[in-house]
């Protein structure tokens, strides 16, 4: 075999070696000794007359590959079909231009498909008549290297083509679309194809031929199944016998492909498979070369690398996004001690000072009346820690979820008793509406968390004489709970970002009630951790309802 980096080191040779014969032969006066040189050289080496076109010699060589010559012309001896009249490979036109030079080229055999190198020269014959020498030395072999070498160029530089377009979609997903036209510009097989497992899509083009995209049939599984199976043993799949090789594949038309030759290599994100890279090509064509299966193997890495950096730099994204977002939640939550939770210890530390100065001094009706304002800024204080604590429980693995058989009624019962005082003193109705108890799986503490904080937001933002209804039922798949409120509402634009943290800003009740900014978020995040969703709607002037599913 050649040596492919240098193939021309061989053949140039045998070349040299060859012309140098040649050159001593087309020198030599025509007699027997001559005739007998020539008949033991390995190459097609035969005479014709220049006007008669009749054979006068032709060595063994020769007569092996055509037989032995009678009176018809050379372009029949020869089985040149192509012509009527003289041989596609016939030189004379340029030999009478090159005035007794060598003529030398190279020519394609039709009767044995074989590639030659001709060295052309007019002579005078025994019968001092000018005739056509022909010597013709086989290069066939040659050929094929020179090929071969051609292929292997042309698929190395397809390879650096590939890897180029892949380092400049680091950024984005790979353009599939982009990536099976540049290797099919340069690639032997009829269809390539890329099948994206992840989105169930097939991605074809067909060779110089507009492309298609496909989505995979539920039926299709079976074949990802078996394509699967046979990848994960061999990690890639070359048949030139398809049909034979895989039938239960080849069974269902392999997604309209219909192949007789197959290459396909599996394209993964770190060990997982996301798709497949392959080609094929019909019956009567030639089988895949080593260079065409490894270039396959190459690209594979390549694209699988691609979708691992891109993987990798959503993730980074992601994470920076989270990285922000928990950032603006500390400095929010430093904002909300630094000043929702100062305000009422501020006030407790004043009071009580207040109270200790005037101790002696003031009757038991003023004692009180500062008392009662010490216990509310206590309380106030209070929720806003419970509401700190539950939210950093909420943001770590501390929370723990335990569902069990819940009473709505019982549930709810003790959450209007608890609110009923505060409502008393502002003189807001509030009505609980369960016609029927029924029984429904959750956390009763988190749930009871989420719904203080809501009935405390409706008695705070509802103004006296007004009303609170809370209402249950239950479907077969849902249990849904509604606070409805006829307090002074939200603004439009507030609404959308209501259970934002960046929204999370306190404000006053109808009677200058202090809030905590903790709550509604930290309702939203305890009713998904329960598996369920909360919305509100809200009218400004009219009240609000909020809805909690689960």
């Amino acid at each position: 075999m050649p040596d492919l980096e240098n193939p021309n080191i061989e053949y140039s040779k045998k070349i040299k070696a060859l012309e140098s014969q040649i050159f001593f032969l087309q020198h030599q006066p025509v007699n027997n000794s001559l005739l007998k040189i020539l008949n033991n050289i390995d190459a097609i080496i035969y005479v014709t007359g220049i006007e008669d076109s009749k054979i006068r010699y032709t060595n063994k060589f020769a007569q092996e590959i055509f037989g032995i010559p009678g009176t018809e012309p050379c372009w029949t001896f020869f089985k040149d079909s192509t012509t009527e009249c003289e041989c596609h490979f016939c030189s004379l036109k340029n030999l009478k231009l090159l005035k007794n030079k060598t003529y030398i080229f190279e020519f394609k055999h039709p009767y044995n498909n074989r590639w030659y190198k001709a060295y052309d020269q007019i002579i005078t014959w025994t019968d001092n008549t000018q005739v056509l020498l022909k010597i013709a030395y086989d290069i066939t072999d040659f050929k094929k290297d020179e090929r071969k070498l051609f292929q292997l160029l042309s698929l190395n530089k397809l390879a650096l083509e590939v890897s180029d377009f892949l380092n400049q979609t680091e950024a984005s997903a790979p353009n599939i679309y982009n990536l099976l036209k540049i290797i099919s510009n340069k690639f032997s097989s009829e269809d390539l194809f890329f099948l994206e497992t992840t989105q169930n899509v097939l991605y074809k083009q067909k060779h110089s031929e507009k492309q298609e995209k496909l989505l995979l049939k539920p039926s299709d599984n079976n074949i990802l199944l078996e394509l699967r199976k046979i990848i994960n043993t061999k990690q890639i799949l070359v048949s030139h016998r398809f049909k034979t090789d895989y039938p239960n594949l080849a069974e269902t038309i392999f997604f309209g492909l219909q192949p007789e030759k197959l290459i396909i290599v599996p394209i993964k994100n770190n060990t997982q498979i996301i798709g497949y890279l392959g080609a094929s090509k019909s019956e009567n064509t030639e089988n895949w070369t080593i260079s065409e299966i490894n270039l396959f193997q190459t690209i594979a890495p390549l694209l699988s690398n691609t979708y691992q950096k891109y993987d990798a730099l959503q993730k980074l994204k992601l994470n920076q996004i989270e990285l922000q977002t928990t950032n603006a939640e500390k400095d929010k939550l430093f904002s909300i001690i630094a000043h929702d939770l100062r305000s009422p210890i501020g006030s407790i530390i004043s009071l009580a000072s207040h109270i200790h100065e005037n101790f002696e001094e003031w009757d038991s009706d003023q004692l009180k009346k500062f008392i009662e304002l010490v216990k509310e800024n206590s309380m106030q204080g209070l929720n806003l820690l419970e509401n700190l604590l539950n939210w950093a429980r909420s943001k770590t693995s501390q929370l723990k979820i335990i569902k069990e058989k819940t009473s709505i009624n019982s549930l709810m019962t003790n959450l209007v008793n608890l609110y009923k005082p505060i409502c008393i003193n502002k003189e807001i109705k509030i009505i609980l509406d369960t016609t029927n108890d029924f029984l429904f799986d959750t956390d009763k503490n988190i749930l009871t968390v989420v719904l203080r904080n809501i009935i405390s937001n409706a008695i705070k933002f509802t103004p006296r004489k007004g009303t609170i209804t809370i209402h249950a039922k239950q479907s077969k798949k849902e249990t849904i709970i509604e606070i409805k409120d006829t307090g002074i509402g939200i603004d439009p634009e507030k609404l959308d970002k209501l259970f934002s943290f960046d929204n999370n800003i306190s404000s006053p009740g109808t009677e200058n009630e202090k809030g905590t900014g903790l709550g509604l978020l930290l309702c939203k995040e305890y009713i998904e951790k329960l598996g369920g969703r909360i919305k509100v709607k809200s009218t400004p002037k009219k009240g609000s309802v909020f809805t909690i599913i689960l």
